[in-house]
């Protein structure tokens, strides 16, 4: 076969129904004998586009002119230039007072309540950011686990149920490493509300499920509940072997389970938001907090109080909105693109390694296909042989009496 170097081996005495691949990708077994298959591997020169892992882009501390000059650019500012020209206006509406009316003794309020209120918002903020933190980070370390359990069942399919194991249709592991590359997929389909399913997922169904996933209420569970389905129609029908089939089967089978786990911990993060009570009182604080500011810096700083304003406000809104926004990491901000979890790059990641798998089976087909059907074991022909006949040598067999005879006779003498 092109491709393939040679196949060497001797045959053994015992004839296979069909030819068994060995739990390596490069053995094979046929007539009870090893093969060894010799894939060429193709040689990569050193390159930074070969790099296992793409490292995302990182802030530098040499960015900070480039971070400047891009405040304009915030998308982060575009969301809360409400809050900040709310308060730039009410700022210059309380220099209009101070301007009509400077005798009045509000001018002349003590900074303290502020002060001491200041350190109680900072906290308020402060839990308020990290605890949204938190479920980012959580959504983050649950992508990592199915990352992981996805990449782990790929490989207990392939080596369970596909040619190089004994399945009596190999093919199965084509279809369940596809359902595995299916599911990350579809679950950030789920997760960010989109209905319309992803184009590519139309190549990764079977296609005699394909109606059933579209009118499926729960896509990732339905990918799941495939996979489940497949390993049970693949070891119904898979005949008697060595090996322990049952831990194979229960191995994969709990994969499945933990990407199950892993939808649900996704879902509890997108249906659990953090409680409104506390991000309401932390809104009206911060907002009650900045309104009343211009009455203490209106004295000191004159027409200067609405620039100060406009940077108080930036400062301490943008913590508060950038607690809204990773408070759920799944869903897509249009108007703050990239502070959602990558999920599309993550599943990205996942299908590349699956496909390498599929690849390698793709090739261990072709390998079995290559091999020469097992010849039947010829079947010894016996002679029959009566007493008193001659045998092919020409020597006379001994009568039946005779035999029974000399029986007696070897008896009695022990």
């Amino acid at each position: 076969m092109a491709g393939y170097a040679a196949f060497v081996g001797s045959a053994g005495a015992a004839a296979r129904p069909r030819a068994h691949l060995t739990s390596s990708s490069s053995g094979l077994l046929k007539n009870g004998a090893r093969l060894v298959l010799a894939v060429p591997r193709r040689v990569r020169r050193p390159s930074a586009l070969s790099m296992a892992i793409t490292r995302p882009e990182r802030y530098k501390s040499t960015d900070w002119i480039k971070s400047l000059t891009t405040i304009p650019k915030s998308s982060i500012l575009r969301r809360i230039r409400s809050h900040i020209v709310a308060n730039v206006i009410f700022a210059g509406f309380v220099f209009f007072l101070y301007e009509q009316y400077p005798k009045v003794d509000i001018w002349s309020i003590s900074p303290l309540p502020h002060t001491v209120l200041g350190t109680v918002m900072g906290l308020l903020l402060v839990f308020r950011t990290n605890s949204a933190y938190d479920r980012f980070w959580e959504g983050r370390k649950i992508w990592g686990g199915i990352v992981n359990r996805t990449r782990s069942l790929g490989v207990n399919y392939m080596n369970y149920l596909g040619p190089i194991n004994d399945s009596p249709n190999p093919e199965v592991s084509k279809i369940l490493i596809k359902l595995d590359q299916a599911f990350p997929i579809s679950l950030a389909n789920h997760l960010r509300g989109e209905l319309e399913p992803n184009a590519a997922l139309e190549k990764l169904i079977p296609k005699q499920n394909w109606q059933e996933y579209i009118v499926a209420r729960n896509r990732p569970l339905l990918v799941c509940r495939l996979q489940s389905r497949y390993i049970a129609q693949a070891y119904a029908a898979r005949e008697e072997r060595d090996g322990n089939t049952n831990a194979e089967r229960e191995t994969m089978e709990r994969g499945i389970n933990d990407l199950v786990d892993y939808m649900g911990m996704c879902e509890r993060i997108v249906k659990t938001p953090v409680p409104e009570a506390y991000s309401r009182h932390t809104s009206r604080f911060l907002s009650l907090w900045c309104l009343t500011l211009p009455f203490i810096f209106v004295k000191a700083d004159d027409w200067l109080v609405m620039p100060i304003m406009a940077f108080v406000s930036f400062a301490l809104f943008s913590i508060e909105e950038i607690g809204h926004l990773i408070e759920d990491p799944f869903i897509k901000h249009p108007s703050a693109p990239g502070i959602d979890l990558p999920l599309e790059a993550m599943a990205t990641t996942i299908n590349g390694d699956l496909q390498d798998m599929i690849t390698t089976v793709d090739q261990q087909l072709e390998a079995l296909a290559a091999l020469p059907p097992p010849a039947a074991p010829a079947e010894p022909s016996v002679p029959t042989m009566r007493f008193g006949a001659k045998s092919p040598d020409g020597a006379t067999e001994p009568p039946a009496a005779d035999v029974k005879k000399a029986g007696w006779e070897w008896n009695r003498n022990i």
